[in-house]
């Protein structure tokens, strides 16, 4: 239960994982608490503790955390800033080494079947085309392959159409990216056509084939 003897100031509560509201991280919370103590620079030590109290959620892990604190971890906002971060301290991130870099940019690929197709990004559609190369434009720029020599690996593994739409002249990645922008998704659709047509027609000679060398084999 809340302490009743809490006199705090009228303060918005924060959103976070440990208050009603949105799910966040532990940080994010501790955060949007510090920041709303700085827009209210006349908080005394207690109001702060007290109002901490308060934007737990009910029954939540932190609220348990809080009611079994020793008083002197809860007498003040820097003692209790300093047993939050023991209790959930921030997430350090780990740098992406530039194999997991390049594995990631490998692994960023585009299959025929989505090309001519939008894609919800963000809320925003956008043809599938576009919104790969902004990925491997972002991605790039990561790796810092300023000469574009890893544009021929890249091309490898495009739909044959698009190689062809996209063209071999590009030598670093902004002209790349900026080609594959410019590809019309009419002549993307034209070129998909034929490319299927031609794939039918293919699979018939080869079925063809087959059968022929099946009544050779067997009069």
């Amino acid at each position: 239960m809340k302490s009743s003897t809490c006199q705090t100031p009228a303060v918005s509560a924060p959103s976070g994982v440990m208050a009603r509201g949105k799910a966040r991280t532990p940080t994010t919370f501790l955060n949007s608490v510090e920041r709303h103590f700085l827009v209210c620079p006349t908080i005394n030590e207690a109001a702060k503790v007290c109002l901490f109290e308060l934007w737990l959620k009910a029954g939540s892990a932190a609220e348990l955390w809080f009611s079994k604190l020793k008083p002197e971890d809860k007498d003040n906002w820097e003692h209790l800033s300093a047993a939050f971060n023991l209790r959930w301290p921030a997430r350090i991130l780990t740098v992406m080494t530039t194999e997991e870099k390049h594995a990631l940019l490998m692994a960023t690929v585009i299959s025929e079947d989505s090309l001519g197709k939008r894609v919800k990004v963000g809320g925003v559609e956008e043809f599938s085309h576009i919104i790969w190369a902004d990925k491997i434009g972002c991605l790039v720029k990561a790796i810092k392959d300023e000469n574009g020599l890893l544009i021929p690996v890249v091309r490898c593994d495009m739909p044959r159409v698009l190689k062809l739409l996209v063209g071999t002249q590009h030598t670093i990645w902004p002209m790349f990216c900026t080609a594959v922008h410019a590809v019309s998704v009419t002549e993307l659709l034209e070129h998909l056509e034929v490319e299927h047509e031609q794939r039918a027609i293919q699979e018939q000679v080869a079925c063809l084939q087959a059968l022929q060398q099946c009544h050779t084999h067997h009069p």
